[in-house]
């Protein structure tokens, strides 16, 4: 006699979570929030929440006020809702009863005030095995797989704006000694014969800001735990913003072909996000994210010198929130906006809220829309042009010379001939 294997509470089918991509949004509100949503220009709007607009395919969404978005009805329950993934396509599905509430949609998840969770730790710099500081991998991403150009990349290095940090997984960075060596602590369950945690001085940044009791293990220990394959190590691009003192925001992203991962870094403070202050501080250039911002300096020394990108003052909202915005805007000169999001319909709808938004404060208004999807793509497209009108060049050159050998060895065998 045979017999099935249950499934676990947690699956899920294939067919489940088709099912629960494919959730009508716009109805999805109505049905469960009692909402009314309207259409507007390129897509849809709530009437309760005019920033929460739902994408003119009725599956995308983005809350402006939250700056949290996503692609499909799943990811709503998961962000918003606080659901586990199974729980968002059980729910969608109408497997599961889950109770919606209001009061989950209108306000943000609390804070936790905990001042280790407010504290911005910085990863440690890669480094060579001779010591010297290793920026390779990130030069290459930016470089080479993004496209920006090397001079630019070259010089927020040198600012220390950008720099290649390490990351080890199951490991949580706690700070520095006051002889920078940095501490780890195991974010779950302690393997055995793990170093001893010790109780220890530290601070958040090397050589930087206020001095905490912690407890962790010293990261002289890591290469024994790489070599018994507790953790393995990676590097990712982290982009810096700080007030000189102590830096206040970074932004960290893989920098893996095949890795979409991006975050900003826990303690990092949204009114803050990356800029750059340019020789013109009278306008402006604002854009979603750091790689967007890079590829349209990247354009403008192309297309007028290589360091006159230095001219451009420019932010990254680190999505589509104002909150950095804001917060740049105090005590600057700024007279010109100029919005450079993204060319889809979030993006749209964001520029449109935000031009009437600071218009009507008194500052001169402008867009900048992308050719695709972001400036980076238009960077990409522009590159891979040049590249095959380079390519058609060598090849014209190389079939001149192809027929200027023809053309003498012809001339060879006549005269041979004679």
């Amino acid at each position: 006699m045979s017999f099935s294997k249950s499934k676990p509470s947690n699956y899920v089918t294939k067919e489940q979570i088709e099912r629960a991509r494919n959730v009508d949004m716009v109805e999805f509100l109505e049905r469960t929030e009692g909402f009314s949503v309207k259409k507007s220009g390129n897509g849809y709007r709530c009437d309760v929440h005019d920033s929460l607009f739902i994408t003119n395919d009725r599956k995308g969404w983005y809350w402006n006020s939250r700056d949290e978005g996503g692609n499909n009805a799943i990811a709503f329950c998961m962000k918003i809702y606080g659901q586990s993934f199974t729980e968002a396509v059980k729910s969608l599905c109408g497997d599961i009863q889950i109770e919606y509430t209001p009061n989950k949609i209108t306000s943000k998840p609390s804070v936790s005030k905990d001042k280790e969770s407010n504290r911005l730790i910085l990863p440690e710099q890669d480094h060579k095995e001779n010591g010297q500081r290793n920026y390779s991998n990130v030069i290459a991403y930016l470089c080479k797989t993004r496209g920006l150009e090397y001079s630019i990349v070259n010089q927020l290095i040198y600012d220390r704006k950008l720099y290649q940090g390490v990351g080890y997984s199951g490991l949580q960075l706690v700070g520095y000694d006051s002889s920078n060596t940095p501490f780890y602590r195991f974010k779950n369950d302690v393997p055995e014969n793990a170093p001893e945690y010790v109780t220890v001085e530290l601070q958040a940044q090397k050589q930087k800001g206020e001095k905490y009791i912690c407890e962790g293990f010293s990261g002289e220990h890591i290469l024994e735990l790489i070599e018994r394959g507790i953790t393995k190590k990676y590097v990712n691009m982290i982009a810096v913003n700080g007030d000189g003192i102590m830096s206040r925001y970074a932004f960290c992203r893989s920098v893996s072909d095949s890795s979409t991962y991006r975050v900003d870094l826990p303690g990092s403070d949204k009114k803050y996000s990356f800029s750059l202050l340019g020789t013109n501080k009278n306008k402006l250039y604002v854009f979603e994210s750091v790689i967007d911002m890079l590829s349209y300096a990247s354009f403008y020394a192309i297309n007028n010198g290589q360091d006159a990108w230095q001219q451009l003052t420019m932010l990254s909202l680190g999505g589509k929130s104002d909150v950095a915005l804001d917060e740049f805007l105090k005590n600057k000169p700024i007279a010109e906006i100029t919005f450079c999001l993204d060319n889809d319909d979030a993006g749209k709808h964001a520029t449109e809220q935000l031009s009437d938004k600071y218009a009507l404060k008194g500052y001169a208004v402008s867009k900048d829309i992308p050719l695709n999807k972001d400036f980076n793509d238009d960077l990409k497209a522009f590159r891979a042009l040049n590249e095959k009108k380079i390519l058609y060049k060598q090849q014209n050159r190389l079939n001149v010379k192809i027929q200027q050998n023809t053309r003498m060895c012809e001339n060879e065998k006549l005269f041979s001939a004679v």
